[in-house]
């Protein structure tokens, strides 16, 4: 494989766009959380989306398993984060909750199922330097 072809080109492309939504998603919560720590979870999710990028399989199979064990772990406790809500804030809480559930679980599938982005992968694997 010497050249990419449309298909892994929009593939990578779809990629960067999910990634850049789950990107402004943690911006988001960072901004509003009332720890400090935000910008190093920051810093580590681009770094993460980089290696991604650069076809590393150990950063695309943590990206797989940890949005699963995420999205298993926010399902088992959002009752109990919920429980205290008023409905006014729990509709925008919940509304919020379910896109980041959603795109994070559109990126591992992606990964998992898509076999212009595993080309891609492959593809940036053979033109890195070691």
């Amino acid at each position: 494989m010497t050249k990419l072809d449309k298909a892994e080109i929009r593939a990578r492309n779809i990629l960067f766009w999910l990634f850049f939504s789950n990107f402004i998603i943690d911006c988001f919560v960072v901004a509003t959380s009332p720890r400090n720590s935000g910008i190093v979870r920051l810093i580590l999710t681009l770094l993460l989306m980089y290696f991604v990028f650069q076809g590393h399989r150990w950063a695309k199979w943590y990206v797989i398993v940890s949005t699963f064990v995420g999205v298993i772990v926010a399902i088992i406790i959002s009752p109990f984060i919920f429980k205290d809500i008023l409905m006014p804030q729990l509709i925008i809480v919940g509304a919020f909750f379910l896109i980041w559930v959603g795109i994070n679980l559109t990126i591992a599938i992606f990964l998992l199922r898509n076999k212009a982005i595993n080309r891609y992968f492959e593809y940036k694997r053979k033109t890195r330097l070691p």
